[in-house]
Protein backbone atom coordinates (compact mmCIF):
# COMPACT_ATOMS: atom_id res chain seq x y z
CA UNK A 1 0.00 0.00 0.00
CA UNK A 2 1.06 3.50 -0.40
CA UNK A 3 -0.89 4.98 1.93
CA UNK A 4 -2.99 3.62 5.03
CA UNK A 5 -6.56 4.68 5.86
CA UNK A 6 -9.13 4.70 7.94
CA UNK A 7 -11.93 2.28 6.40
CA UNK A 8 -15.55 2.61 6.92
CA UNK A 9 -16.66 -0.94 9.17
CA UNK A 10 -19.30 -2.98 8.01
CA UNK A 11 -21.06 -4.73 10.51
CA UNK A 12 -17.78 -3.94 13.04
CA UNK A 13 -15.21 -6.57 11.59
CA UNK A 14 -15.63 -5.58 7.83
CA UNK A 15 -12.74 -3.88 5.68
CA UNK A 16 -13.33 -2.35 2.65
CA UNK A 17 -10.25 -3.38 0.04
CA UNK A 18 -8.86 -0.19 -0.58
CA UNK A 19 -5.20 -0.07 -0.92
CA UNK A 20 -5.16 4.05 -1.00
CA UNK A 21 -5.04 7.04 -3.23
CA UNK A 22 -1.67 7.73 -5.43
CA UNK A 23 -2.93 11.19 -5.86
CA UNK A 24 -3.01 12.83 -9.53
CA UNK A 25 -1.80 10.33 -12.03
CA UNK A 26 -2.19 9.25 -15.88
CA UNK A 27 -4.93 6.36 -16.51
CA UNK A 28 -4.40 2.81 -17.20
CA UNK A 29 -2.92 1.63 -20.33
CA UNK A 30 -6.29 1.26 -22.94
CA UNK A 31 -4.84 -2.67 -24.07
CA UNK A 32 -5.50 -3.64 -19.92
CA UNK A 33 -8.91 -1.73 -19.72
CA UNK A 34 -10.75 -2.65 -22.74
CA UNK A 35 -14.09 -0.72 -23.03
CA UNK A 36 -16.46 -1.06 -24.36
CA UNK A 37 -18.94 1.75 -25.34
CA UNK A 38 -22.88 0.51 -25.87
CA UNK A 39 -23.68 -0.47 -29.45
CA UNK A 40 -26.11 2.33 -31.03
CA UNK A 41 -29.01 0.14 -30.22
CA UNK A 42 -28.18 0.97 -26.71
CA UNK A 43 -31.48 2.96 -26.07
CA UNK A 44 -33.56 -0.30 -26.54
CA UNK A 45 -31.38 -2.21 -23.90
CA UNK A 46 -32.91 -3.46 -20.37
CA UNK A 47 -31.40 -1.60 -17.47
CA UNK A 48 -29.77 -3.92 -14.87
CA UNK A 49 -30.25 -2.95 -10.89
CA UNK A 50 -26.93 -2.95 -9.66
CA UNK A 51 -26.51 -2.64 -5.78
CA UNK A 52 -23.77 -1.19 -3.95
CA UNK A 53 -22.56 -2.37 -0.48
CA UNK A 54 -19.94 0.37 0.22
CA UNK A 55 -19.92 3.68 1.90
CA UNK A 56 -23.04 6.26 1.43
CA UNK A 57 -22.60 7.33 -2.48
CA UNK A 58 -22.51 11.26 -2.98
CA UNK A 59 -25.11 11.10 -5.85
CA UNK A 60 -26.12 15.25 -5.06
CA UNK A 61 -22.51 16.52 -6.16
CA UNK A 62 -22.48 13.99 -9.16
CA UNK A 63 -24.90 14.21 -12.46
CA UNK A 64 -23.59 10.89 -13.79
CA UNK A 65 -24.58 9.11 -10.61
CA UNK A 66 -27.40 11.22 -9.96
CA UNK A 67 -28.67 10.15 -12.98
CA UNK A 68 -28.62 6.13 -12.73
CA UNK A 69 -29.41 5.99 -8.80
CA UNK A 70 -32.50 4.55 -7.97
CA UNK A 71 -34.76 5.50 -5.52
CA UNK A 72 -34.86 2.58 -3.35
CA UNK A 73 -31.38 3.37 -1.92
CA UNK A 74 -30.86 1.83 1.70
CA UNK A 75 -29.09 2.26 4.59
CA UNK A 76 -28.83 -0.39 7.07
CA UNK A 77 -28.14 -0.74 10.67
CA UNK A 78 -25.15 -2.84 11.45
CA UNK A 79 -26.39 -3.90 14.79
CA UNK A 80 -29.44 -5.19 12.58
CA UNK A 81 -32.10 -2.94 14.38
CA UNK A 82 -33.58 -2.45 11.42
CA UNK A 83 -33.63 -0.46 7.84
CA UNK A 84 -33.69 3.08 7.03
CA UNK A 85 -34.60 3.92 3.13
CA UNK A 86 -34.39 7.47 1.42
CA UNK A 87 -32.42 8.64 3.90
CA UNK A 88 -31.58 11.88 1.33
CA UNK A 89 -29.91 13.66 4.03
CA UNK A 90 -27.02 11.79 4.51
CA UNK A 91 -25.96 11.77 1.25
CA UNK A 92 -25.97 15.62 2.02
CA UNK A 93 -23.86 15.30 5.15
CA UNK A 94 -21.99 18.99 4.97
CA UNK A 95 -18.97 16.92 6.63
CA UNK A 96 -18.46 14.51 4.24
CA UNK A 97 -20.20 15.72 0.70
CA UNK A 98 -19.90 20.24 0.81
CA UNK A 99 -16.96 20.40 2.93
CA UNK A 100 -14.89 23.53 2.42
CA UNK A 101 -12.02 21.64 3.15
CA UNK A 102 -11.84 19.33 0.30
CA UNK A 103 -10.26 21.70 -2.10
CA UNK A 104 -7.45 21.49 0.07
CA UNK A 105 -7.63 17.72 0.22
CA UNK A 106 -7.37 17.65 -3.20
CA UNK A 107 -4.92 20.15 -3.39
CA UNK A 108 -2.23 18.35 -0.81
CA UNK A 109 -3.34 15.27 -2.91
CA UNK A 110 -2.31 17.14 -6.31
CA UNK A 111 1.12 18.15 -4.68
CA UNK A 112 1.99 14.65 -3.35
CA UNK A 113 2.49 13.47 -7.03
CA UNK A 114 4.13 16.93 -8.34
CA UNK A 115 7.92 16.80 -9.48
CA UNK A 116 8.84 19.93 -8.99
CA UNK A 117 6.94 22.01 -6.52
CA UNK A 118 7.11 25.93 -6.02
CA UNK A 119 8.95 27.34 -3.00
CA UNK A 120 4.93 28.38 -1.91
CA UNK A 121 3.69 24.40 -2.92
CA UNK A 122 6.60 22.89 -1.05
CA UNK A 123 6.18 24.93 2.37
CA UNK A 124 2.16 24.36 2.08
CA UNK A 125 2.58 20.60 1.81
CA UNK A 126 5.05 20.26 4.12
CA UNK A 127 2.91 22.08 6.63
CA UNK A 128 0.07 20.00 6.01
CA UNK A 129 1.94 17.01 6.07
CA UNK A 130 3.13 18.09 9.51
CA UNK A 131 -0.94 18.66 10.29
CA UNK A 132 -2.04 15.76 12.00
CA UNK A 133 -5.72 16.77 12.23
CA UNK A 134 -5.69 17.81 8.64
CA UNK A 135 -4.34 14.51 8.33
CA UNK A 136 -6.84 12.85 9.73
CA UNK A 137 -9.38 14.64 7.69
CA UNK A 138 -7.60 13.58 4.18
CA UNK A 139 -8.18 9.98 5.54
CA UNK A 140 -11.39 10.89 6.08
CA UNK A 141 -12.47 11.97 3.13
CA UNK A 142 -10.96 9.20 1.13
CA UNK A 143 -12.63 6.84 3.21
CA UNK A 144 -16.13 8.12 2.91
CA UNK A 145 -15.75 8.60 -0.97
CA UNK A 146 -14.94 4.38 -1.26
CA UNK A 147 -18.99 3.76 -2.73
CA UNK A 148 -18.69 6.58 -4.89
CA UNK A 149 -15.57 5.88 -6.04
CA UNK A 150 -17.02 2.48 -6.76
CA UNK A 151 -20.46 3.67 -7.82
CA UNK A 152 -18.56 5.89 -10.47
CA UNK A 153 -16.89 2.77 -11.98
CA UNK A 154 -19.70 0.64 -12.59
CA UNK A 155 -21.33 3.61 -14.09
CA UNK A 156 -18.18 5.15 -16.33
CA UNK A 157 -20.08 5.11 -19.69
CA UNK A 158 -22.85 3.09 -18.57
CA UNK A 159 -26.70 4.40 -19.28
CA UNK A 160 -28.08 1.01 -18.81
CA UNK A 161 -27.71 0.78 -14.89
CA UNK A 162 -29.76 1.35 -12.13
CA UNK A 163 -27.61 1.77 -8.92
CA UNK A 164 -29.34 1.47 -5.87
CA UNK A 165 -26.99 2.34 -2.56
CA UNK A 166 -26.13 -0.44 -0.10
CA UNK A 167 -24.73 1.36 2.86
CA UNK A 168 -24.38 0.18 6.35
CA UNK A 169 -24.40 2.70 9.24
CA UNK A 170 -21.55 1.80 11.47
CA UNK A 171 -21.76 1.76 14.89
CA UNK A 172 -18.10 2.12 17.96
CA UNK A 173 -16.53 -1.22 18.16
CA UNK A 174 -16.89 -2.95 21.52
CA UNK A 175 -15.77 -6.10 23.79
CA UNK A 176 -16.87 -8.78 23.37
CA UNK A 177 -20.55 -9.38 24.76
CA UNK A 178 -20.24 -11.48 28.19
CA UNK A 179 -16.54 -11.22 28.32
CA UNK A 180 -14.90 -9.96 31.72
CA UNK A 181 -11.46 -8.12 31.97
CA UNK A 182 -9.37 -9.56 34.81
CA UNK A 183 -6.07 -9.02 36.02
CA UNK A 184 -5.24 -12.28 36.40
CA UNK A 185 -2.28 -14.37 34.67
CA UNK A 186 -3.48 -15.68 31.46
CA UNK A 187 -3.31 -19.45 31.14
CA UNK A 188 -3.38 -22.11 28.32
CA UNK A 189 -6.13 -22.57 25.78
CA UNK A 190 -7.80 -25.80 26.40
CA UNK A 191 -10.06 -28.25 24.61
CA UNK A 192 -13.13 -27.01 26.64
CA UNK A 193 -12.06 -22.96 25.74
CA UNK A 194 -11.69 -23.71 22.41
CA UNK A 195 -15.71 -24.81 22.66
CA UNK A 196 -16.40 -21.61 24.43
CA UNK A 197 -14.26 -19.35 21.71
CA UNK A 198 -16.24 -21.32 18.94
CA UNK A 199 -19.43 -20.60 20.78
CA UNK A 200 -18.50 -17.09 20.41
CA UNK A 201 -17.48 -17.04 17.03
CA UNK A 202 -20.76 -18.75 16.29
CA UNK A 203 -22.63 -16.08 18.22
CA UNK A 204 -20.75 -13.20 15.79
CA UNK A 205 -21.40 -14.64 12.51
CA UNK A 206 -25.26 -14.90 13.97
CA UNK A 207 -25.50 -11.39 14.27
CA UNK A 208 -23.53 -10.77 11.16
CA UNK A 209 -26.09 -12.58 9.10
CA UNK A 210 -28.96 -10.63 10.46
CA UNK A 211 -27.47 -7.71 8.70
CA UNK A 212 -26.83 -9.61 5.67
CA UNK A 213 -30.34 -10.88 6.09
CA UNK A 214 -31.97 -7.86 5.83
CA UNK A 215 -29.50 -7.02 2.67
CA UNK A 216 -30.70 -10.38 0.92
CA UNK A 217 -34.20 -9.75 1.56
CA UNK A 218 -33.57 -6.11 -0.01
CA UNK A 219 -32.20 -7.33 -2.91
CA UNK A 220 -34.67 -9.85 -3.53
CA UNK A 221 -37.90 -7.19 -3.31
CA UNK A 222 -36.14 -4.64 -5.59
CA UNK A 223 -34.91 -7.66 -8.08
CA UNK A 224 -31.27 -6.18 -8.15
CA UNK A 225 -29.21 -8.62 -10.55
CA UNK A 226 -25.74 -7.56 -9.48
CA UNK A 227 -24.01 -6.70 -6.23
CA UNK A 228 -20.85 -5.34 -5.91
CA UNK A 229 -19.26 -6.15 -2.72
CA UNK A 230 -15.95 -4.60 -2.71
CA UNK A 231 -15.54 -5.00 1.04
CA UNK A 232 -14.03 -7.82 3.11
CA UNK A 233 -14.32 -9.53 6.81
CA UNK A 234 -10.91 -9.85 7.50
CA UNK A 235 -10.40 -8.82 10.80
CA UNK A 236 -11.32 -12.26 12.46
CA UNK A 237 -8.44 -12.39 14.10
CA UNK A 238 -8.62 -9.23 15.74
CA UNK A 239 -12.03 -10.36 17.36
CA UNK A 240 -10.38 -13.88 18.29
CA UNK A 241 -7.74 -12.22 19.67
CA UNK A 242 -10.25 -10.05 21.54
CA UNK A 243 -12.58 -12.68 22.50
CA UNK A 244 -9.12 -15.04 24.04
CA UNK A 245 -8.19 -12.07 26.16
CA UNK A 246 -11.17 -11.37 27.01
CA UNK A 247 -11.49 -15.22 29.02
CA UNK A 248 -8.19 -14.99 30.65
CA UNK A 249 -6.77 -17.33 28.12
CA UNK A 250 -3.00 -16.90 26.04
CA UNK A 251 -3.17 -16.51 22.58
CA UNK A 252 -1.60 -19.34 20.36
CA UNK A 253 -0.59 -19.03 17.12
CA UNK A 254 -2.24 -23.01 16.28
CA UNK A 255 -5.42 -22.28 17.89
CA UNK A 256 -5.69 -18.78 16.74
CA UNK A 257 -5.40 -19.91 13.08
CA UNK A 258 -7.87 -22.77 13.67
CA UNK A 259 -10.19 -20.58 14.77
CA UNK A 260 -9.92 -18.11 12.21
CA UNK A 261 -10.23 -20.67 9.38
CA UNK A 262 -13.55 -22.00 11.61
CA UNK A 263 -14.71 -18.61 11.81
CA UNK A 264 -14.67 -18.17 7.89
CA UNK A 265 -15.91 -21.42 6.85
CA UNK A 266 -18.89 -20.71 8.94
CA UNK A 267 -19.09 -17.50 7.90
CA UNK A 268 -18.84 -18.17 4.15
CA UNK A 269 -21.66 -21.20 4.52
CA UNK A 270 -23.81 -18.82 6.24
CA UNK A 271 -23.48 -16.44 3.52
CA UNK A 272 -23.86 -19.15 0.87
CA UNK A 273 -27.16 -19.46 2.03
CA UNK A 274 -28.08 -16.12 1.99
CA UNK A 275 -26.75 -16.32 -2.13
CA UNK A 276 -28.90 -18.74 -2.80
CA UNK A 277 -31.99 -17.22 -1.43
CA UNK A 278 -31.27 -14.51 -5.08
CA UNK A 279 -30.31 -17.29 -7.60
CA UNK A 280 -30.75 -14.88 -10.43
CA UNK A 281 -28.43 -12.53 -8.65
CA UNK A 282 -24.44 -12.40 -9.28
CA UNK A 283 -22.72 -11.18 -6.46
CA UNK A 284 -18.89 -9.44 -7.37
CA UNK A 285 -16.40 -9.35 -4.75
CA UNK A 286 -12.90 -7.75 -3.90
CA UNK A 287 -10.37 -10.79 -3.50
CA UNK A 288 -8.22 -8.31 -1.21
CA UNK A 289 -5.47 -6.46 -0.67
CA UNK A 290 -3.47 -8.56 1.62
CA UNK A 291 -1.23 -9.84 -0.77
CA UNK A 292 -2.03 -13.15 0.63
CA UNK A 293 -3.31 -16.79 -0.96
CA UNK A 294 -6.66 -17.07 -0.79
CA UNK A 295 -6.65 -20.48 -1.28
CA UNK A 296 -4.79 -20.98 2.28
CA UNK A 297 -6.16 -17.71 3.99
CA UNK A 298 -9.64 -17.71 2.71
CA UNK A 299 -10.92 -13.99 2.50
CA UNK A 300 -14.28 -13.54 2.75
CA UNK A 301 -17.26 -13.55 1.30
CA UNK A 302 -14.98 -13.62 -1.82
CA UNK A 303 -14.05 -17.26 -1.49
CA UNK A 304 -17.83 -18.16 -1.39
CA UNK A 305 -17.99 -21.51 -3.44
CA UNK A 306 -20.39 -20.61 -5.62
CA UNK A 307 -21.59 -20.34 -9.33
CA UNK A 308 -23.05 -16.91 -8.52
CA UNK A 309 -19.98 -15.05 -6.90
CA UNK A 310 -16.54 -13.84 -9.10
CA UNK A 311 -14.10 -12.73 -6.77
CA UNK A 312 -11.43 -10.42 -8.22
CA UNK A 313 -7.60 -9.33 -7.95
CA UNK A 314 -5.70 -6.24 -9.44
CA UNK A 315 -3.74 -5.68 -11.69
CA UNK A 316 -1.48 -3.04 -13.12
CA UNK A 317 -0.56 -0.88 -15.78
CA UNK A 318 1.75 -3.62 -17.47
CA UNK A 319 -0.87 -6.63 -16.17
CA UNK A 320 1.31 -7.90 -13.89
CA UNK A 321 -0.70 -8.74 -10.41
CA UNK A 322 -0.69 -6.03 -7.91
CA UNK A 323 1.72 -6.44 -5.19
CA UNK A 324 -0.94 -5.55 -2.69
CA UNK A 325 -3.73 -7.60 -4.44
CA UNK A 326 -4.78 -11.06 -3.01
CA UNK A 327 -4.91 -14.33 -5.29
CA UNK A 328 -5.56 -18.06 -5.31
CA UNK A 329 -5.89 -20.30 -8.25
CA UNK A 330 -8.76 -22.16 -6.72
CA UNK A 331 -10.41 -19.14 -5.21
CA UNK A 332 -10.34 -15.97 -7.35
CA UNK A 333 -11.64 -15.99 -10.47
CA UNK A 334 -9.84 -13.32 -12.75
CA UNK A 335 -8.25 -10.29 -12.61
CA UNK A 336 -9.00 -6.53 -13.61
CA UNK A 337 -7.33 -3.15 -13.16
CA UNK A 338 -6.55 -1.86 -9.88
CA UNK A 339 -3.88 0.29 -9.53
CA UNK A 340 -4.16 4.30 -10.67
CA UNK A 341 -8.02 4.10 -11.07
CA UNK A 342 -9.68 7.36 -11.62
CA UNK A 343 -13.22 7.85 -10.42
CA UNK A 344 -15.31 10.11 -8.53
CA UNK A 345 -14.89 11.13 -5.22
CA UNK A 346 -17.47 12.99 -2.52
CA UNK A 347 -17.82 16.96 -3.46
CA UNK A 348 -17.77 16.48 -7.32
CA UNK A 349 -14.19 15.79 -7.64
CA UNK A 350 -12.44 12.75 -9.50
CA UNK A 351 -9.62 10.80 -7.45
CA UNK A 352 -7.63 7.71 -8.57
CA UNK A 353 -7.23 5.21 -5.87
CA UNK A 354 -5.58 1.46 -5.82
CA UNK A 355 -7.41 -1.41 -4.97
CA UNK A 356 -8.80 -4.90 -5.59
CA UNK A 357 -11.92 -2.75 -4.67
CA UNK A 358 -11.68 -0.91 -7.87
CA UNK A 359 -11.25 -3.83 -9.72
CA UNK A 360 -14.02 -5.62 -9.08
CA UNK A 361 -16.66 -2.68 -10.09
CA UNK A 362 -14.79 -3.29 -13.55
CA UNK A 363 -16.46 -6.75 -13.78
CA UNK A 364 -19.72 -5.60 -12.05
CA UNK A 365 -19.76 -3.07 -15.00
CA UNK A 366 -18.99 -5.25 -17.50
CA UNK A 367 -21.74 -7.67 -16.10
CA UNK A 368 -24.49 -5.06 -16.02
CA UNK A 369 -23.84 -4.41 -19.78
CA UNK A 370 -24.37 -8.18 -20.41
CA UNK A 371 -27.42 -8.62 -18.66
CA UNK A 372 -28.98 -4.99 -20.43
CA UNK A 373 -27.62 -6.51 -23.72
CA UNK A 374 -29.09 -10.38 -23.07
CA UNK A 375 -31.48 -10.45 -19.77
CA UNK A 376 -32.30 -14.39 -20.11
CA UNK A 377 -28.84 -15.00 -19.35
CA UNK A 378 -28.94 -16.29 -15.68
CA UNK A 379 -26.15 -15.51 -13.43
CA UNK A 380 -24.34 -18.45 -13.94
CA UNK A 381 -24.27 -17.56 -17.56
CA UNK A 382 -23.03 -14.15 -16.95
CA UNK A 383 -19.82 -15.36 -14.77
CA UNK A 384 -18.82 -17.66 -17.51
CA UNK A 385 -19.22 -15.02 -20.19
CA UNK A 386 -16.03 -12.81 -18.37
CA UNK A 387 -14.45 -15.74 -16.68
CA UNK A 388 -13.87 -17.39 -20.23
CA UNK A 389 -13.47 -14.26 -22.43
CA UNK A 390 -10.26 -13.39 -20.24
CA UNK A 391 -7.16 -11.93 -22.17
CA UNK A 392 -4.69 -15.00 -20.31
CA UNK A 393 -1.27 -13.49 -19.09
CA UNK A 394 1.96 -15.64 -18.72
CA UNK A 395 2.30 -13.84 -15.43
CA UNK A 396 -0.85 -14.58 -14.05
CA UNK A 397 -1.19 -18.07 -14.83
CA UNK A 398 -1.20 -20.37 -11.34
CA UNK A 399 -2.59 -17.80 -9.91
CA UNK A 400 -6.14 -17.01 -10.84
CA UNK A 401 -8.55 -19.67 -12.13
CA UNK A 402 -8.61 -17.87 -15.57
CA UNK A 403 -5.13 -17.14 -15.40
CA UNK A 404 -6.30 -13.64 -17.01
CA UNK A 405 -7.76 -9.90 -16.95
CA UNK A 406 -11.26 -9.00 -17.59
CA UNK A 407 -12.00 -8.22 -21.67
CA UNK A 408 -15.08 -6.60 -21.28
CA UNK A 409 -15.20 -5.72 -25.54
CA UNK A 410 -14.68 -9.53 -25.89
CA UNK A 411 -17.36 -10.66 -23.30
CA UNK A 412 -19.92 -8.07 -24.74
CA UNK A 413 -19.22 -9.32 -28.44
CA UNK A 414 -20.15 -12.75 -26.79
CA UNK A 415 -22.97 -11.92 -24.75
CA UNK A 416 -24.22 -10.40 -28.04
CA UNK A 417 -23.92 -13.73 -29.99
CA UNK A 418 -25.59 -15.73 -27.20
CA UNK A 419 -28.74 -13.78 -28.26
CA UNK A 420 -29.05 -16.16 -31.45
CA UNK A 421 -31.58 -18.21 -31.15
CA UNK A 422 -29.04 -21.04 -33.07
CA UNK A 423 -26.44 -20.26 -30.63
CA UNK A 424 -25.11 -21.37 -27.46
CA UNK A 425 -22.89 -20.28 -24.56
CA UNK A 426 -19.76 -21.95 -25.87
CA UNK A 427 -20.59 -21.32 -29.61
CA UNK A 428 -21.08 -17.26 -28.96
CA UNK A 429 -17.87 -17.42 -26.61
CA UNK A 430 -15.56 -18.87 -29.21
CA UNK A 431 -17.94 -16.24 -31.52
CA UNK A 432 -16.09 -13.51 -29.69
CA UNK A 433 -12.31 -14.95 -29.70
CA UNK A 434 -12.84 -15.14 -33.43
CA UNK A 435 -14.35 -11.32 -33.88
CA UNK A 436 -11.57 -10.29 -31.38
CA UNK A 437 -8.03 -13.09 -30.57
CA UNK A 438 -6.00 -12.68 -27.56
CA UNK A 439 -3.59 -9.73 -28.22
CA UNK A 440 -5.39 -8.29 -30.60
Amino acid sequence: MLNSYLLLVIGQISLLWSAGTTGFVPSIKPEIVKHSALSSYEKYLKKTNVGIIDTPIDFENNDELQSKSHINSCFFHEDSSGVICDLLDNRNDKEYFNSVEVADVMSYLKLQKKFELTATEKTWLEDKTLDKKFLAKVSRYISSSHGTHVAGIVAQDNSRVNILEMAAIPLKKGTVAGAKNTDEPLRQVTSADLFKLQFLIDKEIAQKMLLHQNMANFITENKIELINGSYGQNSCEDFILRSTLNLGLMPDPVHSKYLARYYRTMFNKKMKKLIDQNENTLFIYAAGNAGENNDMTPQVPATINSDQVIAVAAVDQEGNLASFSNYGPMTVDLAAPGVNINSKAIGGYNLDMNGTSQAAPQVTRTASIIRSINSKLSAKEVKEIITKTVDRLPLLAGKLKSGGVLNEKRAVIAAEFSKHPSSNLDAAILHAFNLLPEGS
